[in-house]
This record gives C-alpha cells, structure tokens and sequence, in this order.
C-alpha cells in the first residue's frame, strides 16, 4: 500500500512537472499577465454560470460553447507567444494580446454582475475599458483624458 502512494505520489509530481514545461513552452513566462488572464477567464466562466443560474437560463450547450471560445484565448495567446519568439519581440505582442484579453474577460465580469443585479463602480469600468482600447490609465495619457473629459464636460453645459 505504501508503495502504491509513493508511486501515485511520483507520477503526480512528474505529471505537475510535464504540465508545467508545456505551459511555458505554450504561453510564455507564467508572470503576472498570464496568471491575471487565466484567473479572469475562471471568473467571467464562473460568473457567467451565476448569472445564468439568477437568470433561470442554465444551458449545458452555451456552457460548452463558453468553454471552447476559452480554449481559442488560450491559442491565440500561444500564437502571439510563438510569434514574440520567432519575430524576437521580447515578449510585447504576448503581453499587447493579454493585455487586450484581460480587457475583454474583465468587462464580462461587470457585464454578468450586471446581470444579476450588482452595481459596477465607474472607475473599475472605465479602466478595463481604456485597457481594452490600448490606452495608457496612468501617467500623461490619463491626465489627457481627464483633459478630454473637462472639455467635453463644458461643451455639454454650453
């Protein structure tokens, strides 16, 4: 018995280990745009699932459809993985598509908390959007469209 635990134990170690190469060969450096994007993907599938379930919408079919169109994230970012490796970019377009993606898994977070009813506080929403579009939150650009925002602002007051 003992020796059957050990064996299970080694091939669980070696399994982790195998996971783990072809993770880093597939997606890149594990870092935090990665983990960040793999926890956004569990979150929007998982809230999607709560919102269907408020929403009495519980469908087998669109959840197996939810789960193949993250499987396709996932092999675009290997794809921009590849690419950053064959093109020597140093890993930008790996982390532009993450970026994007993070974006992305994040507004349909706030879009099933909507769903079921939870208020979204603006900032969060603005800056997954602004992250979405390519724009800079911090340093100048956000100061530019604070300036935007004002002069906007006061065209509507005119």
């Amino acid at each position: 018995m003992q020796q059957t635990l050990e064996q299970i134990l080694k091939f669980s170690k070696l399994a982790a280990a195998f996971a783990a190469a072809c993770c880093a060969y597939f997606f890149g450096e594990v870092d935090n745009w990665l983990t960040c994007f793999l926890f956004f993907i569990m979150l929007d599938y998982f809230t999607g699932i709560i919102a269907a379930f408020i929403e009495k919408a519980l469908s087998s079919k669109v959840g197996a459809v939810g789960i193949a169109k993250k499987v396709l994230l996932l092999i675009i970012v290997a794809l921009a993985h590849r690419l950053d490796i064959v093109l020597g970019a140093n890993g930008v377009l790996r982390c532009a598509v993450l970026g994007f993606y993070i974006a992305n898994e994040g507004l349909s977070i706030l879009e099933n908390a909507a769903r079921c009813g939870i208020a979204i506080p603006a900032p969060l929403a603005s800056a997954l959007a602004q992250l979405k579009n390519g724009k800079n939150i911090t340093g100048p650009a956000r100061q530019q469209n604070a300036v935007e925002n004002t002069e906007e602002n006061n065209e509507d007051a005119a």
